[in-house]
């Protein structure tokens, strides 16, 4: 078969069978058309994407306007003995199947054949091949019925087998552990044989963390005032505009997916160079078929993810990943947000202003329910401080940044080439904000808001802040294998801001419980005494150095009545201690395990 009579179509023909076969009204038909001048996309993808017509419609025409066959790939399923493991990734990236065969020749089932496919397939099949067309559909599925356990398994092993040094399957190594056992051995012996010593130098070195997390706070906090010293938002012509890949992990979440996609509905991008993916789980019946009924402009793929231990997000965005149909850029949106409808062209506008080193943006976050209570109040407070100052302020001192939980905005190629997220992490984007640098790329922060739903309940929220702490530290181990790396490519100030960012507000959460006690058993010599005195106008200098932050981001963004938040924004902190025990369980006996967070629909 000529490649040119797949890739030379005339539209006024394809025009004509549509308004012949009445499967497109007029009005939206010279829509289209002015669409796909403008954006400088295919006709029939502009039709399926503005919801103008089915899959099915379309493929059936389309394989009349070809003059070939049309199949129904759940009525007429592939020859499984055809479909090789060997190939699956080459199914996916050029969205076809072996169908049937005949003779030597094998039948390709596809939407549409491109220069590429088509050298592929003379390759693959040089003893002839004919082309079917069937639905994309219908091709994922097939793909996902007949792989999906072969997919899985590659997801969770390819980042252990590509760079081991980077996952958290197995997080202690042996060095490490033999280092872990000696620390324990060696404090278990100084409490049992010098409690006095013992209780003098935790206290010493309680006032030390805390210290060095005030000022390290602090000079990043003031290192991000300022005007951004990066290019502007600049408008993009729409026809050079690349497919943007969204994915959209759920998990029992089908009261949330209105919002959600009426939010992305809302994106200033052009539908057709949308390619937006809903990761569900394979068993969540419930939320599948919801969605299928909401589908009914094509506007999103379902990825159902198979059922498989561990059962996290990252494991689901690395699977659905795989099936990602853009070359360009992806982002992830969780089911509650409400990103800024300019934040894909603001995130193009950046990529294509910024060096090459530049393969991801962090977006800022902050919570739209902020008023719902004191505690979603506070929250907001912290994440606005995390966001619009420690973030950039990480970004302009030139030291690694932690990705946050959504909104992340990546360079595809190198997403792929560093394997995706790690789906034994449970902060895997801060894990793959750290494996990015240690490569030599950089994050920038990118001037767009993602709204957030903030947790209003304290159960809920001390298990999310478990999951987080407990990834932080899972993502401070597994970094500390390679810690060197931040120095070749960040120099010595971005290896110190890796350990006083990530870990020592850890061991501060935990040092805050432990002070009282420490402080009222320390023996009482002159150079306690000294070194309490000293643990008090720390702690007050840290009371003043919280309510200076917190009035600072409230006045920032002109919220009113939060005088009562920003008071209580010292004492919000001593919540994470109680999270951090919670961490610690969970790290040793559960550390795989992912606590959804419970949005307000979901209670």
């Amino acid at each position: 078969m000529a490649k040119t009579e797949f890739l030379t179509s005339k539209t006024d023909s394809l025009s004509s069978l549509l308004l012949k076969r009445k499967l497109v009204q007029k009005d939206r038909l010279y829509a289209a058309r002015r669409l796909s001048k403008k954006h400088k996309n295919r006709i029939e993808e502009i039709l399926l994407n503005e919801g103008f017509i089915n899959e099915e419609g379309m493929g059936r025409v389309l394989a009349e306007h070809f003059k070939v066959p049309y199949v129904d790939l759940k009525k007429n399923p592939c020859d499984r003995e055809l479909l090789l493991k060997t190939e699956v990734d080459r199914y996916i990236k050029f969205n076809f199947l072996p169908w049937r065969k005949q003779g030597n020749i094998v039948y390709i089932a596809t939407t549409k054949v491109t220069n590429e496919l088509f050298l592929h397939l003379k390759k693959r099949y040089s003893c002839g091949f004919r082309v079917v067309i069937a639905t994309s559909r219908g091709i994922v599925s097939t793909i996902q019925r007949n792989f999906s356990d072969l997919i899985t398994k590659k997801v969770k092993t390819e980042l252990k087998n590509s760079y081991p040094q980077y996952s958290a399957r197995t997080l202690l190594k042996l060095n490490q552990k033999v280092i872990v056992f000696c620390c324990i051995s060696i404090l278990l012996i100084s409490i049992f044989v010098l409690p006095s010593l013992f209780l003098n130098l935790l206290l010493v070195g309680i006032n030390i963390v805390f210290i060095v997390n005030m000022v390290f706070k602090f000079f990043i906090f003031f290192s991000s005032l300022g005007e951004d010293k990066y290019p502007s938002y600049k408008k993009i012509k729409e026809s050079t505009l690349p497919t943007y890949t969204i994915l959209l992990p759920l998990y029992a979440e089908s009261s949330s997916i209105p919002g959600l996609l009426s939010n992305i509905k809302k994106l200033n991008y052009p539908k057709e160079k949308l390619d937006v993916i809903i990761i569900v789980e394979q068993f969540d019946k419930q939320t599948i078929r919801f969605l299928n009924r909401q589908n009914k402009e094509n506007f999103f793929r379902i990825i159902c993810v198979p059922r498989s231990y561990p059962k996290t997000k990252p494991k689901a965005c690395s699977y659905a990943l795989k099936f990602a149909r853009s070359s360009t850029y992806l982002t992830i949106y969780d089911a509650e947000d409400r990103p800024d409808p300019d934040q894909l062209l603001k995130a193009v506008s950046l990529f294509r202003q910024s060096p090459e080193k530049v393969v991801c943006l962090q977006a800022c976050l902050n919570y739209y329910n902020r008023k719902d209570n004191m505690l979603s109040a506070l929250f907001s407070i912290e994440f606005s401080i995390w966001f619009d100052f420690f973030l950039r302020g990480l970004e302009r001192l030139n030291i690694p940044i932690p990705l946050g939980g959504s909104s992340n905005h990546f360079k595809l190629n190198k997403l792929r080439e560093f394997k995706g997220w790690d789906p034994y992490n449970v902060t895997e984007d801060a894990d793959l904000g750290y494996r990015l640098a240690k490569q030599g790329y950089r994050t920038k922060i990118l001037n767009s808001f993602t709204m957030e739903e903030s947790p209003i309940s304290v159960k809920v929220w001390l298990l999310q802040r478990a999951r987080w702490i407990k990834g932080h530290m899972q993502t401070y181990i597994v970094h500390l294998r390679t810690v060197n790396n931040f120095k070749k490519h960040f120099n010595r100030r971005g290896m110190l801001g890796f350990h006083f960012f990530l870990i020592i507000p850890i061991v501060s959460y935990f040092f805050q419980i432990l002070l009282p006690v420490v402080f009222f058993l320390s023996a009482d010599t002159a150079f306690v005494y000294v070194m309490k005195l000293t643990t008090i106008l720390i702690c007050l200098l840290w009371v003043i150095v919280s309510l200076f932050f917190a009035r600072y981001v409230v006045v920032k963004n002109r919220w009113r009545n939060m005088s009562s938040s920003v008071i209580l924004s010292p004492f919000y902190y001593f919540l994470h201690s109680v999270a951090f025990f919670i961490a610690i369980y969970q790290l040793l006996f559960k550390p795989h395990y992912w606590d959804k967070t419970l949005r307000k629909l979901d209670m």
